[in-house]
């Protein structure tokens, strides 16, 4: 079994760069940063210009999502 990162957050495919590419394998709606918080600009992914932007997931990020016993979020 195999979890990518952002399965553990129920994270959906996001729109890619459909007009330019990144991944000449057509992986780019696959490959969103992971929202960490809920802060902006970037969801505490980064405070720099990420590649692709951030999709967050219905649920939320990884902390909002950890707050609720409900969520995709695996607890440890």
């Amino acid at each position: 079994m195999f979890v990518y990162q952002g399965d553990e957050l129920g994270m959906v495919d996001g729109p890619g760069r459909p007009d330019t590419p990144d991944d000449r394998a057509g992986r780019d709606p696959h490959r969103h940063p992971m929202p960490w918080t809920d802060e902006t600009p970037h969801a505490g992914f980064t405070t720099g210009e990420p590649w692709l932007q951030v999709v967050t997931p219905p649920a939320g990020s990884a902390v909002a999502q950890a707050a609720h016993s409900d969520s995709p979020l695996p607890s440890a």
